[in-house]
C-alpha cells in the first residue's frame, strides 16, 4: 500500500488499472482456452458418432449383403435410399456408400463407407466381403 503522506493507506489508481488489466489479460487466455477445448471435444463427439454410424452400416451391409448390394454389369451398386430408409444417418451427416471388385482377387468386393459432418471432417471405413451369395 502506497500514498503520498506517510499516515495515508490504500492503493493508487495506477495500481488498481495494471492490477485490473493483468486481471483482464489472464482472464482472456483462460477464455480463449476453453473455448477451444469445448470445439475439439465436440468434434471428438461427433467423429465418435460417424464412426458408429459406418461401422453400424458396413454390418448392415455384410449382414444382409442381398438386400443392399444390385449388380450390374461387372459392378455392385449399393441402394443408398434403402439403406437410409433402414438405418438413417444422424442428424447432420451424410453418408455414402460404394462396393466395387478387387482386381487382384476377383471372388472379393471392396466396400467403403464415408461419413461426412462438414466440407473438411468426414470418416472412412470399408471391409471385404465375398462375393457368394
Amino acid at each position: 500500500m502506497t500514498g503520498t503522506n506517510p499516515g495515508m493507506q490504500g492503493w493508487s489508481l495506477i495500481e488498481v488499472v495494471v492490477g485490473l488489466a493483468f486481471l483482464g489479460l489472464l482472464s482472456a487466455q483462460f477464455l480463449a482456452v476453453a473455448v477451444n477445448t469445448s470445439f475439439w471435444v465436440r468434434e471428438a463427439g461427433r467423429e465418435t458418432q460417424a464412426c458408429n454410424y459406418a461401422y453400424g452400416v458396413l454390418e448392415i451391409i455384410r449382414a444382409e449383403k442381398s438386400s443392399f448390394l444390385v449388380t450390374t454389369a461387372n459392378a455392385y451398386q449399393i441402394d443408398l435410399q434403402l439403406l437410409h430408409d433402414y438405418f438413417p444417418a444422424p442428424e447432420g451427416m451424410e453418408a455414402k456408400a460404394e462396393a466395387s471388385v478387387r482386381t487382384d482377387v476377383p471372388d472379393l468386393q471392396q466396400v467403403v463407407v464415408q461419413v461426412r459432418w462438414s466440407e473438411e471432417y468426414y470418416v472412412e471405413m470399408e471391409t471385404l466381403m465375398a462375393n457368394s451369395w
